[in-house]
């Protein structure tokens, strides 16, 4: 998942072309669920730096092996 805020608050733009399994819009930031998190970070940098948008926060998690687990298998979930 890839946590992002920019000053514009516009993210329309920058994660268009981006396979997002779902996103989710915090306030002035988007959460955004993807499958190939390192490709879809560089492409997202890439066009903030062509569209001048400054990036103010970017965060990269991974889901835990917990996670993949309940996922997979519904554990903890009603």
């Amino acid at each position: 998942e890839i946590h992002l805020q920019t000053s514009s608050g516009k993210y329309n733009s920058l994660i268009r072309g981006i396979k997002a399994k779902k996103t989710i819009k915090k306030g002035k930031s988007i959460l955004i669920y993807v499958s190939d998190g390192e490709k879809s970070v560089h492409k997202i940098i890439s066009k903030a730096r062509k569209s001048k948008d400054r990036i103010i926060n970017l965060k990269l998690s991974r889901p835990s092996l917990s996670e993949i687990f309940e996922a997979y298998t519904h554990v903890g979930k009603k």
